[in-house]
């Protein structure tokens, strides 16, 4: 998977496996993993709610896209967040 992010995600490379769509927009994902921490599954799931308030409230539905996600690391820091969205050289950024 690191692999995957650095290379297609990070660099733009093409992916083997398929071809690469173009990013339009950003792509949020919050840690609500239950199983693996609690306090994701506590907090993860009110991050998603909040950030979908703030979204519908500037009205960026059509550009901002929020979604639960699996551990992505840091328990003590629990809701863990990762964006992603296309810088100015349209390159993948990802922020987390």
């Amino acid at each position: 998977m690191d692999g995957f992010v650095e290379d297609v995600l990070v660099n733009g490379n093409s992916w083997a496996a398929g071809k690469q769509e173009v990013l339009t927009g950003s792509y949020v994902f919050v840690c609500a993993h239950n199983n693996r921490d609690k306090r994701c599954g506590v907090c993860g799931p009110v991050l998603i709610e909040k950030f979908k308030e703030e979204i519908d409230s500037r009205a960026l539905k059509s550009q901002v896209f929020v979604t639960a996600c699996s551990h992505i690391g840091g328990h003590k820091y629990a809701g863990n967040v990762i964006i992603f969205s296309a810088n100015a050289q349209a390159k993948i950024d990802g922020h987390w």
